[in-house]
């Protein structure tokens, strides 16, 4: 078996005869295929049109083969290509239209061959837009999206962790898939250092909400872990997702509260209003509680919810202490401007915490849940802007402003 370091310096032609025999296998017909768009990737990734397609034949594929393989790597580019190829399998096999459907695979050359969601604007586009209606609308398709993937997805977790281990997959670590309980000495020492007393029961919500995001539950089922709107884009019918590559097992809410907490997945993230996120997750909610016995009460869907509101809040937090404030702090402002970076990049990163952080307290005090994690964190904002008095959430998206 060729390498990915060999296949890359092989011609394009071996991997479109490749996708080709497999389209023409699915279809019982020759099938040709010729490139329209090579994209930039760590992997081969070609959006080819299908010559003269017969019915019943798409008429434009995306072939994507495995390229860079270095595993020393913060995202594994192999290991997210494989859990990648097992995901659109599992949602293409339940017949799930959440995301493009896998069109085969071919082990020895490491390629599938998907659907082609075409080029429109993602929802990210439509955020940033100017049209209120519809950006408010695919929101809400969204979230019922995310809501029927994981009611369909639930009861088959045996059969997805089965498609991992036959192509050798797993999920790759993620923001969302971390365990909150791990981070508890760096987070005792960020709060240390800005002299904030944590809640006496702080560790004690700390583990409840490890417990609640990482161990097995009703609310187990098929994540994105990468939810946010750049990964949704239009198709001819609905809205689809992108991109599986850290998809596996967790809680549901973990894809859901990011309209909440301002889209801690998404490159570019804004605020959405208040009424635009509860019918969000109103919507979610709906599409679950048939089978969800703990969503059927208002309170404890809120709790539930409250959850997974601070895992992002305690991982965002965890992440800016270990990557940039600890160091900050010890090196002053210079620290911002080193290399001849822009002091802007730390300003905005500084922003995007604060609004993680007065998201989940501002969430917790409304539902009046998970107080002892809402006094810490509260505690923690004041001491930012303590350094930065100018802090501030960040601004609503521009389709809502």
């Amino acid at each position: 078996m060729p390498t990915p370091e060999q296949r890359e310096s092989e011609p394009l032609s071996s991997t479109i005869s490749c996708a080709e025999r497999l389209l023409g296998a699915r279809w019982g017909q020759p099938v040709r295929l010729q490139i329209v768009e090579q994209f930039e990737s760590a992997h081969r990734v070609l959006r080819c049109r299908v010559v003269a397609p017969s019915d019943g034949v798409p008429g434009s594929v995306v072939v994507k083969q495995l390229g860079q393989t270095d595993d020393s790597l913060l995202f594994p580019p192999r290991q997210q290509f494989l859990n990648e190829w097992a995901s659109l399998e599992f949602i293409s096999d339940l017949k799930l239209a959440c995301g493009p459907q896998l069109y085969g695979g071919d082990d020895a050359a490491q390629l599938i061959v998907v659907e082609d969601l075409g080029e429109g604007p993602s929802l990210q586009d439509l955020l940033f837009g100017h049209d209120r209606a519809a950006a408010t609308q695919a929101l809400a398709e969204w979230s019922g999206l995310l809501g029927r993937m994981q009611e369909v997805s639930a009861p088959c977790q045996e059969a997805f962790l089965a498609l991992q281990s036959s192509r050798g997959a797993s999920t790759a670590l993620s923001d969302g898939s971390a365990d909150v309980r791990d981070f508890l000495p760096v987070l005792h020492e960020c709060l240390q250092v800005l002299a904030v007393a944590p809640h006496s029961d702080f560790d004690e919500a700390v583990h409840a909400v490890g417990a609640a995001m990482r161990e097995r539950s009703p609310l187990w089922t098929l994540v994105h872990f990468d939810a946010g709107p750049h990964n949704v884009q239009p198709a001819e019918h609905g809205l689809r997702m992108l991109d599986f590559e850290f998809a596996g097992l967790g809680n549901g809410l973990i894809d859901i509260v990011g309209a909440r907490m301002a889209f801690p997945a998404a490159y570019r993230g804004r605020r959405v209003p208040a009424g635009v996120v509860e019918a969000f997750e109103e919507r979610y909610r709906a599409e679950r509680n048939r089978t969800i016995a703990l969503f059927r009460e208002e309170a404890s869907f809120h709790a539930a919810l409250a959850q997974a509101c601070a895992h992002w809040a305690l991982t965002k937090l965890w992440g800016f202490w270990k990557n940039y404030l600890r160091t900050r702090l010890a090196k002053g402002p210079s620290y911002d401007a080193r290399e001849g970076r822009d002091p802007a990049r730390a300003a905005y990163f500084r922003q995007m915490v604060f609004t993680y952080l007065s998201s989940f307290a501002g969430a917790t005090q409304a539902w009046r849940v998970l107080p002892e994690l809402r006094v810490t964190i509260e505690q923690v904002m004041e001491a930012l802007c303590g350094y930065w008095p100018e802090l501030e959430p960040w601004p609503l998206y521009p389709a809502f402003s």
